[in-house]
């Protein structure tokens, strides 16, 4: 659903397509300023393809996203239809000059994919003017429920999640900042050789990516360790001690508990990005994020500040995937699949001879609030009548 994730699923689509078809030697490239070139350029070796794979889907939906270089935006659309087919398939680019919702219109315009089976858009932020979407199937004025839609991208919800609360929990923002500094002080050349190996970056405004600095952090303990228990260690070690960081006596307990709390938050943006992600299924993973960050904001040998911490989690997840994430949708889709009927009927008392077998979809039955799980692509429409 993010950036990456569908990156990884275009160069796979675009090897399997071409081995053994036409011979290019072409490095894919995922630096932010070289990502555009290299899409443009194996588009046009995707684009006989396009309708052909379009035609195998049926209905569909697409995933925008778009990039930065320089004065000039890139967008570029991948195509989806998990029932069918299990990776996206490129569709095409187009270089604007802004980011308004003429510019959104005009890239879909200059598409001829069939835009009447165009079901849902998975995008960040897109202009009102474009979330309405009733305009580009044509039947969607008149009928409301032929409308193509609008999905925020399940990524971009979550790092507005870590982003929220570092803006309003002292805590969370204070141990942020701890995890800035750490990449930063390590990262400096005499530190960087002392450690002998790469250090890891969390970009800005990439919030959501700092659990996996937290991780990096405990492989390389024994490294940093020996870092800090030098007897004439690198100035960056005095740096961090100044500010209260320190490694000499072993991983310090804010670190363990802020990487257990961020946990969570990363497996379901893991599962957004994975090729078994499903929209519908977004639901109860969510759900179950809350679970556990509401076991472990229970936990009394937790410090207070961990505590505020995860509440502060829990009550951005709810705010920001209520107000900017269609969470009625997300329940409406899940309520559609075996899994969230069986759910409705449980919750309304219905006892009734459908029993869905929910072992297609899991190898063990578990419940809605249970260890976040990834459910296979296995199934298709066709089981729903069974």
């Amino acid at each position: 659903m993010a950036a990456s994730g569908v990156l990884e699923d275009f160069a796979r689509h675009v090897y399997s397509t071409f081995k053994g078809v036409i011979n290019f030697q072409l490095k894919i490239p995922y630096r932010r300023d070289e990502i555009r070139d290299g899409i443009i350029t194996l588009a046009d070796l995707v684009a006989p393809k396009i309708h052909v794979e379009l035609d195998k889907m049926g209905y569909y939906s697409i995933t925008i996203d778009a990039a930065s270089h320089g004065s000039r935006h890139g967008f570029f659309v991948m195509a989806s239809n998990p029932a069918k087919m299990k990776n996206h398939i490129f569709i095409d680019t187009m270089i604007a000059d802004g980011w308004n919702a003429r510019d959104y219109n005009n890239f879909f315009e200059c598409f001829t994919f069939p835009k009447d089976f165009l079901s849902a858009i998975v995008a960040d932020g897109c202009p009102a003017q474009v979330k309405g979407l009733c305009h580009w199937r044509r039947c969607g004025a008149l009928y409301p429920g032929l409308q193509t839609v609008y999905i925020r991208c399940v990524a971009h919800l979550l790092n507005l999640v870590v982003k929220h609360t570092a803006d309003n929990c002292a805590a969370f923002a204070m141990q942020i900042n701890y995890c800035k500094e750490i990449s930063k002080e390590l990262s400096k050349q005499d530190t960087r050789r002392a450690l002998d190996m790469r250090v890891i970056h969390v970009p800005d405004h990439r919030w959501v990516f700092f659990w996996d600095l937290l991780k990096w952090i405990k492989e390389k303990h024994p490294k940093i360790y020996e870092l800090f228990n030098m007897d004439d260690p690198p100035e960056s070690v005095q740096i961090l001690r100044d500010m209260g960081i320190d490694f000499k006596d072993g991983l310090p307990q804010w670190l363990l508990n802020f990487e257990e709390i961020l946990l969570p938050i990363k497996k379901l943006l893991n599962y957004a990005e994975s090729d078994v992600g499903c929209f519908c299924y977004i639901y109860p993973m969510f759900q179950s994020t809350i679970e556990q960050l509401t076991g472990i904001a229970n936990r009394p040998e937790l410090s207070s500040s961990s505590k505020r911490i995860a509440d502060a989690l829990i009550a951005n997840m709810n705010e920001v995937f209520d107000k900017q994430g269609n969470y009625a949708l997300l329940k409406f889709a899940f309520g559609l699949t075996p899994w969230g009927r069986s759910v409705i009927r449980a919750e309304l008392n219905m006892h009734t001879e459908y029993k869905p077998d929910v072992s297609l979809f899991f190898q063990e039955p578990i419940p809605i609030n249970a260890e976040l799980e990834i459910p296979p692509r296995s199934y298709t429409p066709d089981h729903l009548d069974e």
